[in-house]
């Protein structure tokens, strides 16, 4: 394999990982998400950076797309609705488990879980998937 052609295999690569990851972590989600939990508590961008501290304007720029959403900023904008920065990542959350306690309740009790009962709720969770 000529050096051209390893190097273009590993830009097809990057870009293809890039993509994936790009999905996982979509500022499209953020936005989306933080959106919704706007519209549930019925809040304005001014209403969010009086109770976050995130300034309305890189609230309204992350809700458009404009600017990317760090963990940080992401931590901030989530407190006020008695959520975590990693709820508002989730690509594709439905609105019912945006707006519950269940996915926290359910990730605080994997990570405090042992092993053991890790890998059943990892089993249910097959068990969910798989009857679908």
């Amino acid at each position: 394999m000529t050096l051209a052609a390893i190097k273009e295999t590993a830009r097809t690569c990057l870009y293809a990982f890039r993509m994936k990851v790009e999905r996982l972590f979509s500022g499209n989600a953020v936005a989306a998400n933080l959106t919704r939990l706007m519209e549930r508590r019925e809040w304005s961008q001014s209403e969010l950076s009086r109770k976050s501290g995130v300034s309305q304007t890189h609230i309204g720029a992350i809700i458009r797309g404009e600017t990317e959403c760090s963990v940080e900023i992401a931590a901030k904008l989530a407190e006020p609705f008695g959520k975590t920065a990693w709820h508002l990542f989730i690509v594709d959350l439905p609105s019912d488990l945006l707006h519950s306690e269940d996915l926290t309740k359910l990730f605080a009790t994997y990570l405090e879980a042992s092993p053991v009962k890790r890998h059943l709720i990892d089993a249910a969770a097959d068990l969910a998937r798989s009857t679908e």
